[in-house]
Formats: structure tokens, C-alpha cells, sequence
């Protein structure tokens, strides 16, 4: 360890050395006065290198000679409306913004501009950059999307996105979007606000999304406007479930077939005696033993759809049988029929 180095009645700055104080830990230090009249302990080490110049009172002098009254003044969507604490050698102001709100700004960020607002110009800034129509969904204003923007998107998804879970039924067998209504803007003029409880139809199952086969429609209007399009050599095939010849072992619509098999042709299904065993078939103007007829003449039911035979009395074929909701489904009931007592 080397000579200590006396300091005693040295200056440094604006400090002027007492005494030697109490070593903080293995570090020198001193006991000195400032020009302002304050008295401190100074490591020695901050008063050879420069490094402790004040008690701190040159740092406010200099900061009160760069002090500008701001109050009253505009900065874009703030103005000053009273004079804040000084923090880390920096005085703050209160402002209010445009809006009705008060915030506390750093004087220096407001002269340079980096400070704006009260943050509602910064969502305005990244509403404006993320919508052009503004009916998508909108997080940073605690919005929700629109009804007639989903059923866009999803429509977009559904024939152009070859990942999409329907793409095989749309995009997939050549369904298009006209470019008439590829845009929102375009689609939201023609087609308006989508009605509660309704989603986007084609009435022609066949047609493109286009003006004149697009409109808003309720489960109930779509399912009884469903035209049976597919051909019994050209079933649509889901890609993603290959099983047996058709590709519709794992849908819905099969499961619903096999159970109508199962009644008529099953004599050890539980339901059998209130079909088969009521002479209740498969109508041999149909052919609807095989599965692909069947689809040929009903195609896909809508969710929440039942298949349904008109007249109870009457087998299953296409004249006869016809997707219907759970509810209408027991109105037709057997036991809901009035009987003429003659």
C-alpha cells in the first residue's frame, strides 16, 4: 500500500478539504466543506478525479439557468398548466391533453417534441396504420370486430388459404372471389351490417362469392335453399380424411346415413321396430343404399341439422326427407300428428 497523500486545506472545485474522515470500507475519505457552506464526506478518489465537484449545488445553479417557463404554452396536444417537481436535476410539467387527460412531462421531452400527447395520439397513430375501414378488430382500443368483417375474412380464408380446414369445399373445388367484392371496403357498400344470427349465403352453391349470389341468410333459410349439386362420381373428398371410396367416412353427414341404415335394415337396433319394422326403406327410386346417392341428393347438412321425413308413414328418399333443426324435427313426430277419429 502506498504513502498516503495528505489533502488537508487542498481544493477540489468547489470543495475545500477539513480533515481526514472515517476509510469508508478500504477507500479514503474526507471530511469537506462547499463554497455554499454544506458540509460532506468525499471519497478521496472522487475528489482527485474530478468526479465530486459540489455538494451538488453547481449542477441546480446550472439547471435553473437553463429553467424556461413553459406555462401556458402548446406542445401539439398538451399545454402547460402548472409548473412539476425537479427529478434528477430535470424539472417536470403538468399538462393537460387534448383529450381531458392530465399527465406529468419531462420539460426537456416536451421542448424536443418526444413527448406529444398523453399517449392517445400514439393509438390513433397505430389504429390508423392497422385498419383503413375500421371494422376490424382493434385490441389497442378494446374494440371488436365487426360481424360483416369476419364473415369477409373467413370467406377469404375459405378460397384462398390452402390450410384452411374448409378450403377443400370452397378454394379447393374452384370457388372464387369476384374482385368486385375482394376488397372490404367493396364487400361492407354492397353487402351492408351482417343481422344478428345470420352468416354469409350463396344460394347457388356452385356460384362464386359475386354480387347476385351473396347475401345474409339464418341457418334455416340456407339449409332450404341448399341446391343438391354434387355428383355421384364427383364427391367432394375431404383431403385430410381419406376413408373408404367417398371420403366422407369420418363426417357427420355418413354417421347420419349409417344410422338411417341401421333402422331400416338392422333388426337388432333399438329403434328398428319404430322404422324397419314399420316397413320404413331405403325408397328404390333413390338407390340410397349406396352412400353416394344419398349425398348426391342431400349433401351436407348445416350445423345443428337433422335429416327429417316429411310424411312419418313415407320411406327415406330425396322426395321425402329434407335437413331440419332439432325443434322442428319433434313437431313432426308421429305422436304430435292429429288423428282423425273416423
Amino acid at each position: 500500500m502506498g504513502n498516503l497523500i495528505d489533502l488537508t486545506n487542498k481544493r477540489f472545485s468547489r470543495w475545500t478539504v477539513i480533515k481526514r474522515a472515517a476509510n469508508g470500507g478500504k477507500h479514503v475519505r474526507w471530511l469537506c466543506k462547499c463554497d455554499c457552506g454544506q458540509v460532506k464526506t468525499v471519497f478521496g478518489d472522487s475528489l482527485k478525479s474530478g468526479l465530486s465537484t459540489s455538494c451538488g449545488c453547481y449542477f441546480r445553479e446550472v439547471h435553473r439557468s437553463l429553467y424556461k417557463d413553459m406555462l401556458g404554452l402548446h406542445f401539439d396536444r398538451l399545454r402547460v398548466i402548472e409548473k412539476g417537481p425537479l427529478i434528477k436535476e430535470t424539472y417536470w410539467w403538468k399538462c393537460i391533453c387534448d383529450c381531458g387527460e392530465s399527465i406529468l412531462v419531462d420539460g426537456v421531452n416536451l421542448r424536443r417534441g418526444d413527448t406529444q400527447s398523453c399517449g392517445c395520439l400514439r393509438l390513433e397513430r397505430a389504429t390508423e396504420a392497422n385498419t383503413k375501414h375500421g371494422q376490424a378488430s382493434r385490441q389497442i382500443l378494446n374494440k371488436k370486430r365487426s360481424g360483416a368483417y369476419g364473415s369477409w375474412e373467413s370467406m377469404i380464408q375459405r378460397c384462398e388459404n390452402p390450410n384452411h380446414k374448409e378450403y377443400w369445399r370452397y378454394g379447393g373445388k374452384g370457388i372464387k372471389i369476384d374482385p368486385v367484392v375482394r376488397e372490404f371496403a367493396d364487400f361492407y357498400a354492397y353487402m351492408g351490417d351482417r343481422p344478428e344470427g345470420y352468416t354469409l349465403h350463396r344460394p347457388d352453391p356452385r356460384g362464386n362469392y359475386e354480387k347476385g349470389n351473396i347475401k345474409w341468410a339464418d341457418l334455416r333459410a340456407q339449409s332450404h335453399e341448399q341446391i343438391k349439386y354434387v355428383q355421384p362420381d364427383k364427391i367432394m373428398i375431404n383431403p385430410k380424411r381419406k376413408r373408404g371410396r367417398h371420403g366422407k367416412g369420418g363426417e357427420r353427414v355418413y354417421r347420419i346415413w349409417g344410422g338411417m341404415k341401421q333402422r331400416c335394415y338392422n333388426p337388432k337396433n333399438p329403434s328398428y321396430p319404430y322404422y324397419g319394422g314399420r316397413g320404413i326403406k331405403f325408397c328404390d327410386c333413390c338407390s340410397w343404399e349406396d352412400f353416394k346417392n344419398f349425398y348426391r341428393d342431400m349433401g351436407d347438412p348445416l350445423p345443428g341439422y337433422e335429416i327429417d321425413r316429411i310424411d312419418n308413414n313415407g320411406n327415406y328418399c330425396k322426395d321425402n326427407c329434407q335437413w331440419v333443426t332439432r325443434s322442428e324435427q319433434v313437431r313432426n313426430r308421429r305422436i304430435f300428428k292429429i288423428i282423425d277419429p273416423e
